[in-house]
């Protein structure tokens, strides 16, 4: 957390079963109230995609899908045009 902004810079979230994710927010302007970049990173493991969005006719192999392990990725988000109505 930056005190002297009273901003959120930095968040992360561990779970027993599903992985780590970490949030960065990096704000344009000292008086922003919402950032204008996030940065998700995420290191998962058992990830779970539905089959039926694969498409009847993929096969998966299972059991290499659970021998791979985790798997990481980041995902960036750009926030713009925002209005905020008070």
């Amino acid at each position: 957390m930056d005190v002297r902004a009273k901003k959120i810079i930095k968040s992360e979230i561990s779970t027993k079963t599903e992985g780590v994710f970490t949030i960065y927010m990096d704000y344009q302007h000292y008086m922003d109230a919402l950032p204008a970049t996030v940065e998700v990173q995420f290191a998962v493991s058992g990830v779970k995609i539905p089959l039926r969005f694969l498409g009847k006719e993929t096969e998966v192999d299972r059991k290499a899908i659970k021998k791979e392990g985790s798997k990481t990725g980041k995902i960036f988000l750009t926030l713009s045009e925002v209005q905020i109505v008070k």
